[in-house]
């Protein structure tokens, strides 16, 4: 399975998906989807958080046939999860000076999940715990400097 965006992976991301102009999620493509996929979820993350690695968003039951999602919008009928600054949304990246790794982990499961916009990261994992079929993941950089 692979994930795409308007930026390479382990490209630097356009400040427009982060929180320096509006933080609107980038537009995805995702192709290679195994035939059984029931489901996918998605997580964003930044790996190099002084605190500890932050959850910038969380996305599942997203319909199996998606194939792209658009810039600053959810496919219909997935629910967002709460990250770790308490929203249920997208959440830009907004690094101290340092460049920062923020991966979209993108998931295809073999079944609809059933959790609401409560879930976290940790609980969303248990979860997908022998149910993901593939994942794929793409790394974009940023840095305010």
């Amino acid at each position: 399975m692979k994930l795409k965006s308007v930026f390479e992976n382990n490209g630097f991301m356009p400040a427009e998906y982060t929180c320096d102009a509006g933080s609107n999620n980038p537009k995805f493509i995702i192709e290679d989807v195994p035939e059984e996929t029931k489901s996918f979820a998605m997580t964003l993350e930044d790996r190099d958080s002084p605190i500890r690695v932050m959850v910038h968003w969380i996305i599942f039951n997203i319909s199996p046939d998606t194939r792209e999602i658009k810039e600053n919008t959810i496919p219909q009928g997935s629910i967002q999860g709460t990250n770790d600054f308490g929203n249920r949304s997208y959440k830009g990246p907004c690094p101290d000076s340092a460049i920062h790794r923020y991966e979209f982990k993108l998931f295809a499961l073999d079944r609809v999940l059933e959790v609401d916009e409560r879930t976290k990261k940790a609980e969303l994992e248990n979860l997908m715990k022998g149910r993901t079929l593939a994942e794929a993941v793409l790394t974009g950089l940023y840095s305010r400097d």
